[in-house]
Order: C-alpha cells, then structure tokens, then sequence
C-alpha cells in the first residue's frame, strides 16, 4: 500500500460495535460510529486536559468500552501510550503507574478506592 491514499471514512459510519452484559435479557449490540467515538475522545482530552505522550493506565478489560477507548482510541486519536494490565490487582496498579510514569489512569470506582491509602496518608511516590 505504499503510496496510496486511503479514503476517508463516512463520519457517521460504524466503526466500533460492542456488545451490552444482556443484565436486563440478551445481549445487544451498541453501535459507535467515527463521530460519536471522535466526541468521545475529544471531551476526554479537554476534560482530562491530556496531551500527546501522557501515559494511561488500562485496568479495564479492553472488551469493555472503558478499555477499547484508553487503549486504542486515546492512543490512536490523542497520541498517547496505554499500559495494560491483564487483571486487577492495585499494588500491581500502583507499581506500574510508578514505573509506567502514568499521568492518567482511567477505570470504574473501584480500581480507584482499591489503590487509596488511609484517610490523609499519602501516596508514596505521587503528588497531591
């Protein structure tokens, strides 16, 4: 493919499905298209205030939307680095966000409190 120019994609073209838990009967597939994913990452960018070369930490399965989005589409989209991990586990979490020099790590609530020390106790190693 040297040399060629690939199309452009439609906007409102899928480019992503991925599927619901089905908690509430059977499993349903969400469509994402390249406009709706681009919102995404451009909110997160702002919000976040990230840019090109921060570093996020994955803990999210990357079959999850969670996951798919820091560690594809930020990288892709932002150009930043993702850092996997392939169960959770938070002095793993915080030893690669150390050693990874993460800016950002994005995940559910849980992820979070696991890796919070006691009330007012800092964390080594980490600004507050």
């Amino acid at each position: 493919m040297t040399g060629r120019q690939l199309p452009e994609p439609d906007p409102d073209a899928v480019r992503m499905i991925l599927y619901t838990s089905g908690t509430s009967g059977r499993a349903k597939g969400v469509l994402h298209t390249h406009n709706s994913i681009h919102a995404l990452i451009r909110q997160i960018g702002e919000h976040w205030l990230v840019e090109p070369g921060d570093t996020f930490l994955v803990p999210s399965p990357i079959a999850h939307i969670g996951g798919s989005i820091y560690a594809f589409e930020c990288p892709l989209l932002l150009g930043t680095t993702a850092v996997l991990m392939d169960r959770w586990n938070a002095e793993d979490a915080l030893r690669l966000m150390h050693a990874e020099h993460c800016t950002h790590m994005a995940g559910a609530t849980p992820f979070w409190s696991n890796c919070s020390p006691p009330r007012n106790e800092p964390m080594p190693g980490y600004p507050t």
